[in-house]
């Protein structure tokens, strides 16, 4: 059975899962989407925080909103893995829950409407995590619901032709106008004829900033301000009114197997979209993403505030910058600062200055996949002024360590050139204050572990070529050991690998007017009973 990854604290970095199931393994996922953010859902799932997202409550139950996906030739066949997707909750409501079924329509229309019944539809009570059968939509959560191909009622069919729609239905009953999305937008609006009440669902479709033409539909009662009545497929662009305004690209997608058949002629990973013609061989261009769970080479852009007295601590400082991940960690020099959990999104991050001696600082941030971002000179604590002279303290010096200093080895021995990367360095007779270069490369973030050990950041962008790397005390004694680090674009005859592998992983972000809170990457197998 699979177990969701669950998040301690509010605004907490979210995991995904990776679970084995009695499905056949992939070769290669990819995410098919329109929406602008990231594809992968763990990324997505650390917390929207900085790009427009808007939600559309309103829904009545029966009511479904999806995307109308265009594959290319080469995309066939079709092997639907996941289907993924968020929904919003009310602002400052707790845990709301539903109950939706998912519905995979397949013909050559072009839309909106599906020209017959659905080729599979399962509902989420339907699948199972951490060994219960049921997995409701959660509100501001990004839900993973994957399809188990060991048995053929358990998934649907591999799509060799057409186009494909992928609807949401609701099926719980509306809320009450009072507790959820507040009366105004808990009610449909009829042109020009006032305010008909209808209550709304828990939950609502979420969608970014730009709606894509022909790919956002919905099937809705119609006209628009009933509450009840027949329900008619309509693309978002045809819904939008005065007074009805849908918004952007719905967070929908479609999770499937980028590698086709070993006897197939088609070529492998690709994905829907195309022209504009609206036929099954073009339409609105999809975003492809490999869903490889790993995130960006961190970057720091600023830290605030630069600067604080070594009298004041413990203090606060925010760091900003783009790819930061749960579970990373941050240096002020060799000082490990603390961070606030709940303060992490993928774009800054709070921590708390604490018993460092004054001096000027540079700052390490090391993802846990060991992607490293740095800043120099990114902080400086002011010495306390003494109260008679005004004099300053000094942030202390360091003696020369006992016996000759030598250098015996660096690891790893071989680097990627477009990597920071941090580096190990043996030796004996090392002491705090001293430095390392590379080449005429000084290293960055020294940290002089004991005698014999030290760590040291050595910055991206060196000319990939051998080089001799150099230890210097602060009275001037340097050694040198020649040949030490290879900088270059393979190693080994292979292409260098990032570091290592996180499952957890953090990303671009945003918050919608309802101020959106975290979001929860969750993996759920269908495991559904046999159809009798």
């Amino acid at each position: 059975m699979l177990t969701p990854c669950r998040m301690g604290a509010a605004l907490a970095a979210a995991c995904l899962a990776l679970m084995t199931v009695s499905a056949p393994a992939f070769a290669e996922k990819v995410i098919w989407h329109y929406d602008s953010l990231p594809g992968d859902m763990a990324t997505l799932a650390n917390g929207l925080k900085q790009h427009p997202l808007f939600a559309h409550p309103g829904f009545v139950k029966g009511e479904a909103w999806g995307q109308l996906y265009k594959p290319k030739a080469e995309d066939y066949p079709v092997k639907i893995l996941t289907v993924e997707f968020v929904m919003a909750q009310a602002d400052g409501q707790k845990e709301q829950k539903g109950d939706y079924s998912i519905e995979i329509y397949n013909d050559d229309g072009t839309g909106p409407a599906p020209k017959g019944p659905p080729v599979y539809a399962v509902t989420t009570k339907d699948f199972a995590a951490g060994g219960n059968i049921g997995q409701p939509v959660v509100g501001n959560n990004g839900m993973i619901y994957q399809f188990d191909w060991s048995k053929p009622e358990n998934h649907p069919p591999l799509i060799t032709a057409g186009n494909i729609y992928v609807a949401i239905r609701y099926l719980n009953e509306t809320a009450s106008l009072e507790n959820m999305w507040g009366k105004l937008e808990c009610t449909k609006m009829e042109t020009g004829l006032g305010i008909d009440l209808c209550g709304c669902q828990n939950l609502a479709a979420l969608t970014d900033s730009a709606t894509t033409p022909g790919a956002n539909l919905m099937h809705i009662v119609w006209p628009v301000g009933t509450c009840s009545g027949t329900k008619a497929w309509k693309f978002v662009e045809q819904i939008s009114t005065t007074n009805i305004q849908m918004k952007g690209d719905f967070i929908l997608r479609l999770g499937v197997d980028g590698v086709a058949p070993v006897d197939s002629d088609a070529s492998s990973g690709g994905g829907s979209g195309g022209g504009s013609d609206g036929s099954s061989t073009g339409g609105p261009d999809v975003t492809v993403t490999k869903d490889t769970g790993a995130a960006g080479q961190p970057t720091i852009t600023g830290v605030t505030p630069s600067s604080g007295g070594v009298d004041k601590q413990p203090l606060q400082i925010d760091v900003y910058g783009s790819n930061f991940v749960a579970g990373l960690k941050a240096k002020l020099g060799t000082e490990a600062i603390a961070v606030k959990a709940e303060t992490l999104t993928s774009g800054m991050f709070s921590a708390t200055v604490v018993g460092i001696a004054a001096g000027q600082y540079d700052l390490v941030v090391t993802n846990p996949d060991g992607q490293v971002a740095f800043k120099v000179g990114a902080f400086t604590l002011l010495p306390a002024a003494a109260p008679d002279s005004g004099g300053e303290t000094t942030a202390g010096e360091t003696a020369v360590g006992a016996g000759p200093l030598s250098i015996d080895a660096v690891n790893p021995t071989c680097v990627p050139a477009d990597k920071d990367t941090i580096l190990t360095i043996l030796g004996f007779g090392f002491v705090k204050g001293m430095k390392f270069r590379v080449g005429s490369a000084a290293l960055q973030a020294v940290d002089v572990q004991s005698p014999a050990k030290a760590t040291a950041l050595l910055p991206k962008g060196l000319a990939t070529a051998e080089y001799t790397v150099f230890a210097e005390l602060p009275n001037g004694d340097q050694k040198a050991l020649p040949n030490a680090l290879k900088v270059a674009t393979r190693c080994d005859g292979a292409v260098i690998p990032n570091n290592a592998n996180s499952g957890c992983q953090s990303g671009a972000a945003g918050t919608p007017w309802f101020a959106l809170l975290a979001i929860l990457a969750g993996l759920v197998v269908l495991r559904r009973r046999a159809l009798a």
